[in-house]
């Protein structure tokens, strides 16, 4: 490849795969049964940090650090609430029954499903969507 060609291969990007959803790393995009979801960024963020963590309790520190940048002013315990709340509804899970995620009390929240994470190389110029992928 000479100087300044462009790869067909523009990033690598993780696919996860729970239950009927998946969640394209690339793009943040959520999908039922191969069909969009619509989900809200913070919710989105926290979606993808627990996927990546899947099985191990992600302290409420690092949920704080890495969804609210320390330049940003809000009242924690309101937003984590409700970024939950939106992730719930998205995902259809319940706090009494967790088929997904749990809460820890104090502690943090942990991924309880079984997780299929994908390596996959994104095509240039291409979608992020499990179509669009090459297996590494």
């Amino acid at each position: 490849m000479e100087w300044g060609e462009e790869s067909e291969y523009a990033a690598a990007a993780r696919l996860f795969r729970f239950g009927v959803f998946e969640l394209a790393e690339a793009n943040r995009e959520l999908r039922k049964e191969g069909r969009p979801v619509r989900l809200h960024r913070k919710s989105g963020e926290l979606l993808l940090l627990l996927l990546e963590s899947a099985g191990t309790i992600v302290a409420r520190e690092e949920i704080w650090q890495r969804l609210w940048p320390a330049s940003t002013c809000v009242e924690f315990e309101h937003a984590l609430n409700v970024t939950v709340i939106r992730l719930r509804q998205a995902l259809g899970d319940s706090a009494g029954e967790p088929h997904f995620f749990e809460t820890i009390a104090r502690r943090g929240c942990r991924f309880v499903a079984p997780v299929e994470a994908v390596d996959l190389v994104l095509r240039q110029g291409a979608r992020a969507v499990s179509g669009d992928y090459c297996r590494r």
